[in-house]
C-alpha cells in the first residue's frame, strides 16, 4: 500500500463530502445511472478538476490542506449546477416572463399557473442576490431541514435553490422535474464521483476529480424563466 494512502483516503473523503453537502442535482432533477446498452448514443461530459499539488502536502503536520480539498468537491457541485441551468436556459421552448420584483406573490402567480398546467414537480432557481424580497412575506417559505420551499398550495411546493455568483444565471428559472433526465457515470469512489490522487517522480500528487454526465432534455417545455423588470 502507498504510504500515504490513509491520508488520500481521508482527503477523498473530505472532497465526497463537500460536493455531497453542495451539490442540488438529487434534489433538482430526476436523476439515474447511465445504461451502457439504452444510453449508448449520450455523449458525457466531464465535469473535473486535475491539479497537481505538492507531496510534501502529506505526512507533514505543519501543512493543512483541507480546505483545498473541500473547495475541490464544492466547485464540482458548482461545475454541475452551472452545466444543469445552462443546459435549461439553452433548451427550454419558453419566452422570458416579467416580473417586477421577486417577493413571493408574484412568483407564485406564475408558478401556480405552471402547476395547473400539470408540471408538478416544480424547483426554483433564482440568484442569491435577487433573493432577498423573496423573504420579505415569510408565509409564502416554508423553511425545513432539508431546503426552502416556495408554497405554492397545500399539496404543492417548488424547492429553492440560490445560486451563488459563481453560477451563470441572471433570470428566475422555474423548473419541473419532468424536463429532463439527469443521467450519470457510476464513479470510482462515490455513486457519482470519481477521485483518484497519484503520486508522481516529480514530488507532486497528480489530483484528479470528476463528474461524468449527460442532462437529456425531456419536456423542454417544462419550465418558465422569469426575468426582473423592475417598474419605473
Amino acid at each position: 500500500m502507498n504510504r500515504y494512502e490513509r491520508e488520500f483516503t481521508n482527503y477523498k473523503n473530505i472532497v465526497a463530502r463537500a460536493y455531497e453537502k453542495y451539490s442540488v442535482i438529487g434534489a433538482a432533477t430526476r436523476n439515474r445511472a447511465f445504461d451502457e446498452v439504452s444510453d449508448r448514443e449520450l455523449h458525457l461530459t466531464d465535469i473535473g478538476i486535475s491539479e497537481e499539488v505538492p507531496l510534501e502536502w502529506f505526512g507533514n503536520p505543519a501543512v493543512c490542506p483541507e480546505p483545498y480539498f473541500y473547495d475541490i468537491g464544492r466547485n464540482i457541485a458548482i461545475g454541475e449546477e452551472n452545466y444543469l441551468v445552462q443546459n435549461i436556459r439553452e433548451k427550454a421552448e419558453t419566452e422570458p416572463i416579467s416580473i417586477s420584483s421577486t417577493r413571493p406573490a408574484e412568483i407564485l402567480r406564475i408558478a401556480s399557473e405552471f402547476v395547473h398546467e400539470g408540471f408538478i414537480e416544480p424547483v426554483l432557481f433564482i440568484p442569491a442576490e435577487l433573493s432577498v424580497p423573496l423573504y420579505v412575506e415569510a408565509q409564502g417559505i416554508d423553511f425545513t431541514d432539508n431546503g426552502e420551499f416556495l408554497r405554492i398550495s397545500p399539496a404543492r411546493r417548488a424547492q429553492i435553490f440560490l445560486t451563488s455568483k459563481y453560477v451563470r444565471l441572471n433570470d428566475l428559472l422555474l423548473v419541473d422535474k419532468s424536463f429532463g433526465e439527469w443521467v450519470f457515470e457510476q464513479g470510482n469512489y462515490s455513486k457519482t464521483l470519481t477521485i483518484d490522487m497519484i503520486p508522481t517522480e516529480s514530488e507532486t500528487v497528480r489530483t484528479h476529480v470528476k463528474t461524468r454526465v449527460f442532462y437529456k432534455v425531456m419536456t423542454p417545455d417544462a419550465a418558465r424563466i422569469l426575468r426582473l423588470v423592475p417598474e419605473g
